[in-house]
């Protein structure tokens, strides 16, 4: 992707296009945005999840607790789990009475992290990415060690932990070969001489 000129922004669709243009005006429900003196209105809707959270972010006042329960509502809609986490964090800070009712939403966004890294985890241990699927396990255990995806997350480790070994003991055995090989011309070149 390039870079957005000076004063514009680029904005992702769902569709993976991106749209370079500058921002005129932030709605509830739109976006308008300015491409090449062109006006532009895009549905929040049809923003990737992220770009939208971004934007409908902007609109919320620091100290609106009820906004900000807003805003952690769609990113729990759309699986920003980070992004839930912190805007139902900040609603509580400013507003413990909301303590009923957040509680049992971190739950489920605790829930919807774990279950995305395990998930991330079990596709990069079969894709052979075995640096990424410690890290996803290393991420939930760290987290959420008292959720039930912990146990599954541990199983996945030592999987992983097993897979790297293997390798190493592959590549030990191939720099063996290599080495064997070398000193074997070596000594045929001696030989020679």
């Amino acid at each position: 992707l390039l870079a957005p000129a000076a004063g514009a922004e680029n904005l992702e669709l769902k569709t993976g296009t991106v749209l370079q243009g500058d921002i005129l005006e932030v709605a509830q429900d739109q976006v308008v945005l300015s491409i090449e003196g062109a006006t532009m209105v895009i549905k929040m809707a049809d923003l990737a999840p992220y770009q939208a959270y971004r934007l409908r972010s902007k609109r919320v006042k620091e100290n609106d607790a009820a906004g900000r329960i807003a805003l952690a509502e769609f990113c729990r809609e759309n699986q920003l789990w980070p992004q839930a986490r912190a805007e139902y964090e900040r609603a509580l800070a400013l507003d413990p009475a909301l303590d009923a009712r957040v509680q049992p939403a971190l739950g489920q966004v605790a829930q919807g992290e774990a279950d995305g890294w395990l998930q991330r985890g079990k596709t990069a241990l079969t894709e052979a990415r075995l640096d990424d699927a410690l890290k996803q396990c290393q991420l939930l255990l760290s987290r959420y060690a008292d959720l039930p995806q912990a146990q599954e997350a541990k199983t996945l480790l030592a999987d992983t932990t097993a897979a790297l070994r293997r390798r190493n003991e592959e590549k030990e055995k191939q720099l063996r070969a290599l080495q064997e090989q070398k000193a074997g011309k070596g000594e045929e070149a001696l030989a020679a001489r």
